[in-house]
């Protein structure tokens, strides 16, 4: 008897064990969506512009199942955001209700524009904010460009 008992203890376990179940049906699927990795977007723009207009390409996550919907997200591509930074974030949900979130970084800041008014290569030279660089760095920096400017007038005048 206690032979048998076993048998169909085995039976039953083996039987539950081979039955086809779909990963997506309703209660099976347990994995999140997975998201595509994202760059962040840096813009240096000239000063006392205020702002520019950011586009991007919107994400959309992977999964093992077919439907991903967007659930929110933080910010739209395409409209004009002030200098600063910005977390964008987009929250997606599969059709079992695991969700994903997708983020990315905007940093947008003004840059100091040289301007000599002789020289059209200063007009479009950009010096990096004083908070990363050591005022001799500037300093060398806009010796560099005057002595660039310089030559470049001096060339043009030559050449006339």
């Amino acid at each position: 008897m206690e032979v048998l008992s076993c048998a169909c203890l085995l039976f039953v376990i083996a039987g539950a064990v081979s039955q086809n179940v779909d990963p997506c049906s309703p209660g099976q699927d347990t994995e999140p969506p997975t998201c595509p990795s994202i760059e962040n977007i840096i813009r240096k723009i000239p000063m006392g512009t205020g702002g520019t207009t950011v586009t991007w390409r919107e994400p959309f996550p992977t999964d093992n199942c077919d439907t991903i919907t967007l659930i929110d997200r933080s910010h739209e591509p395409g409209i004009f955001y002030n200098t600063g930074s910005f977390s964008v974030m987009y929250v997606f949900e599969d059709a079992s209700g695991n969700q994903a979130t997708c983020s990315f970084t905007i940093l947008i800041t003004e840059g100091e524009l040289v301007t000599t008014p002789s020289s059209p290569i200063a007009d479009r030279a950009t010096i990096p904010s004083t908070t990363s660089r050591s005022s001799s760095t500037i300093a060398s920096s806009l010796t560099f460009l005057v002595l660039v400017a310089t030559a470049v007038v001096f060339v043009r005048n030559a050449l006339e």
